[in-house]
């Protein structure tokens, strides 16, 4: 798979989520979620942790 955002937006598509409440499972904000999704900002261990607990 491609880059952080490419990774950020297939989980984000395959969760059936809107952006905001995706971006609301780790504790980021809209905009924080979107700077990701665009390649702006890339995800920290922080929120891959929060990804993976909530999954879990």
């Amino acid at each position: 798979m491609g880059n952080e955002a490419e990774r950020y937006n297939v989980m984000q598509q395959t969760s059936g989520l809107s952006a905001k409440a995706f971006a609301e499972i780790p504790g980021l904000s809209k905009a924080i979620g979107y700077q990701i999704s665009g390649g702006l900002l890339e995800r920290s261990r922080a929120v891959l942790e929060g990804f993976s607990q909530t999954i879990m």
